[in-house]
């Protein structure tokens, strides 16, 4: 996406020009201080956009809902929790005040809470790579 792109220009246009300077320094080209240079010290933005691209996906009922809506076997979480969602505020609506079992908020809190469990999981895994400082020690001044 655009937010992305713009991320990661912001973050190679912050890196010091005295890297890109080490590599030539060195005999090496343009290619090589990319790869060898910008692109290990791009690790925590490329992280960032990883972990943006899969919540994005992860929380994306609408392919769903247009390629898979016939197919129940095919529906993801996201889908069958909105829906279930859905459901629950069409009834919360249409009830006028009679006792529930169970409270149509904690169905909504429950949802929430299945929602969020399996980004909680993945973030650890990603978060060693959102290191403040990653740049320090890496030029000499």
């Amino acid at each position: 996406s655009g937010f992305n792109l713009v991320l990661l220009r912001t973050y190679i246009e912050s890196i010091p020009r005295s890297l890109h300077e080490a590599v030539y320094v060195d005999g090496g080209n343009d290619f090589q201080a990319y790869w060898r240079v910008i692109f290990p010290v791009c690790k925590p933005v490329n992280s960032a956009i990883l972990l943006f691209g899969i919540l994005n996906q992860w929380n994306n009922f609408m392919d769903t809902q247009m390629y898979c809506a016939m197919k129940e076997e095919l529906h993801t979480l996201q889908y069958v929790l909105y829906n279930t969602l859905t459901t629950v505020s069409d009834i919360e609506n249409l009830k006028n005040g009679g006792g529930a079992a169970v409270a149509p908020q904690s169905i909504k809190m429950a949802i929430t809470v299945i929602t969020v469990v399996p980004v909680m999981f993945v973030y650890p895994f990603l978060q060693k790579h959102f290191v403040s400082g990653i740049m320090v020690g890496s030029v000499k001044a």
